[in-house]
C-alpha cells in the first residue's frame, strides 16, 4: 500500500532539521523503486558499523567503500525525486496560492555527489571522524533547502505557515505516486483540529477530496470534523479505546 500521511509534527518538514527533509524525498524515491529502501538500510547498517568502529579506535576504513558507492546511489535518486517532483509542488501550491508563490529546493551534498568525492571526503576527515567518533560526512548528513519566493522558508515562515506548506507538500506528494506508481494512496490525517484555521482547513481538505484517493482522518473536534468530511464518509466514534458507534 502506498500511504501519504500528515499529523501534528508534520511541519517539521519544513522547520525541522534536514533528517526530516531527507527522509520525506527517500520515500518518494520508495515509491518509484524499491530498492532504494534497500540502499538506505544497507548504507545505514555500514555507516553504524563505522562509527562503533571509529569508537573502538579499529580499523574503520573498510566500510568506506560502501558508504562511498551505496551513497553515491541514494543522492542521485534523492536529486532525481526532487527534480521530477518538481512539477507536482508547483501545481499544488498552485491550487491554493494561484501562480502568485513559488517553492524550489537545494540540495547540497556534505561529502560531494558521487563514489569519488565522497570516498575523498571520508579520507579528509578522518582525523575528525576519530575525534568525534561519528561518521561527518556522507548522505546522512545532506541538506535539502527549501526556498519559498527565493527565500530560505526556514526564515521566514511561521508554525502556522509551515503546516500549510506541509500540507501542500503531502498533496504534491500524494498526485506523483498516483502517476508513477498507478496506485491510489490512502491519505492519513491525524486530529485535523490541531492544525490551522476552519477556512484554511476547508480549502486544503476540498484539495484533497478532489484527488479521490481514501482519507482516514481523526479529530476531537466533533462538530468541526463533521463540518469537514460531511459527503460519502463513515463517521467512527472511540473513547477511553471503546468504538461506540460507526
Amino acid at each position: 500500500m502506498r500511504i501519504v500521511s500528515y499529523n501534528p509534527s508534520s511541519y517539521e518538514l519544513i522547520l525541522g532539521d534536514d533528517s526530516e527533509r531527507r527522509r520525506f524525498f527517500d520515500k518518494v524515491v520508495y515509491s518509484m523503486d524499491a530498492r532504494h529502501l534497500e540502499d538506505v538500510v544497507y548504507y545505514n547498517k555500514a555507516l553504524k558499523n563505522r562509527n562503533a568502529t571509529l569508537r573502538q579506535r579499529g580499523k574503520y576504513r573498510i566500510w568506506d567503500d560502501i558508504i562511498s558507492k551505496v551513497g553515491e546511489r541514494i543522492i542521485t535518486n534523492r536529486m532525481k525525486a526532487i527534480d521530477l517532483m518538481q512539477s507536482y509542488f508547483d501545481e499544488a501550491f498552485g491550487l491554493f496560492f494561484g501562480e502568485h508563490s513559488q517553492v524550489s529546493f537545494n540540495y547540497r551534498p556534505s561529502a560531494g555527489y558521487t563514489e569519488n568525492e565522497i570516498r575523498t571526503k571520508l579520507f579528509a576527515d578522518e582525523k575528525i571522524d576519530e575525534n568525534k567518533g561519528v561518521t561527518n560526512s556522507g548522505p546522512h548528513r545532506d541538506k535539502v533547502e527549501i526556498y519559498l519566493d527565493g527565500k530560505d522558508a526556514k526564515r521566514v515562515v511561521s508554525t502556522g505557515q509551515a503546516k500549510l506548506v506541509a500540507f501542500l507538500f503531502k498533496i504534491a506528494k500524494t498526485r506523483f505516486i498516483k502517476n508513477f506508481s498507478k496506485k491510489q494512496p490512502i491519505f492519513l490525517y491525524d486530529d485535523v483540529s490541531a492544525f490551522l484555521d476552519e477556512q484554511r482547513l476547508c480549502q486544503l481538505v476540498e484539495i484533497i477530496k478532489k484527488e479521490d484517493v481514501q482519507i482516514i482522518s481523526t479529530s476531537v473536534d466533533n462538530n468541526l470534523f463533521r463540518k469537514l468530511f460531511s459527503d460519502s464518509v463513515q463517521f467512527i466514534t472511540v473513547r477511553e479505546g471503546s468504538v461506540l458507534d460507526g
